[in-house]
Parts: C-alpha cells; sequence; structure tokens
C-alpha cells in the first residue's frame, strides 16, 4: 500500500486504485517474464528490444522494467560491456542476471543550501551598505562642487535616503 501513495494522488479515487493495482500487476509480470528470460540468456545476456521481438510489448515500457530490476539490485550491465545494435542501428545495452553494486548506492545529498529569508537578508544588508558607501562619495562630492551642483546633489541625497525637504 505504501507503493500505491507513492502513484496515486493522497485520496485515489478507486479508478485510480484500481488501474493502478492493474498496472502494477502487469509490471510485476513483465518484470518476472524478464528475470526467466535474462536465466534463459545466461552470460549471452539480453537486451530490451530482443525481449520486445520474444514477447511483444511498448519499448518504452519494457525499458523501464530493467531499469526498475537493475534499481532493485536484480539485473546489472554485462560484465564485459556488451552491447547489440537494435532495430534501429543503435547500440543497445545487454543485460545480465546479478547485482551492480552502483545501482544500489544513493545518490549523492544536494549541498545545504540557506533559506531564502537568510539570502534575502544577506542581500539586503549588501544593498544598504551599498547605498550607505554612495551616499557617503555623494557627500565628499558635495563638498568640492560648485553651489548648483551641490544643491542637485543634495537632493540626490534627500531622494535616496528619503528624507523631507526642510522648509526655509
Amino acid at each position: 500500500m505504501t507503493e500505491l501513495r507513492t502513484h496515486t494522488h493522497a485520496k485515489g479515487s478507486m479508478t485510480e486504485v484500481l488501474a493502478f493495482e492493474k498496472a502494477n500487476k502487469v509490471s510485476k509480470s513483465i518484470k518476472a517474464k524478464i528475470l526467466y528470460e535474462l536465466e534463459q540468456a545466461g552470460e549471452v545476456g539480453l537486451t530490451p528490444d530482443e525481449f520486445v521481438e520474444m514477447h511483444g510489448g511498448l519499448i518504452n515500457t519494457i525499458r523501464r522494467r530493467f531499469t526498475d530490476l537493475w534499481k532493485a539490485g536484480q539485473i546489472r550491465h554485462h560484465p564485459e560491456g556488451l552491447t547489440r545494435k537494435n532495430p534501429s542501428g543503435n547500440a543497445c545495452v545487454t543485460w545480465v542476471l546479478g547485482v551492480d553494486p552502483a545501482a544500489l548506492q544513493k545518490p549523492p545529498q544536494r549541498p545545504y543550501s540557506p533559506p531564502a529569508e537568510a539570502v534575502m537578508g544577506d542581500y539586503i544588508r549588501g544593498f544598504d551598505a551599498g547605498c550607505n558607501f554612495l551616499c557617503h562619495e555623494i557627500e565628499q562630492y558635495i563638498r568640492k562642487a560648485s553651489s548648483h551642483d551641490a544643491l542637485v546633489l543634495d537632493e540626490l541625497l534627500r531622494h535616496l535616503r528619503q528624507t523631507p525637504r526642510e522648509n526655509t
């Protein structure tokens, strides 16, 4: 039942549950046939395309069952890396019975990523520091600027600091 929860909505409708159960039975049946054929093939191995030629089915469905068996540690790539051409002329992986240690390893954990609030806080502090630096530089320039430029720059500083004008 836990597998069902990963493939249906939280409160799956009866139709959804029945469809999953039917698909699950078919999937298990295909996997059993694949394991049987791999046992018969021995070290020669079997490709998903060869399985489709023997039993029919959609190649994408069959390839997925091979991958499921590989992830479960029941089959592995041919130890010599053997491939055979499929009907399209492409090299196709040959599978044999056996455990592939790489399939059983858990994928690496993603590196720690701080919460968005912490990143935004750092961004805001950096932005404020940059604004303070610019205001300081403008103040330094006002001291050396002509009176007209100083008035314009003073107005800019008030705007940046969001301070109201003094009525004189």
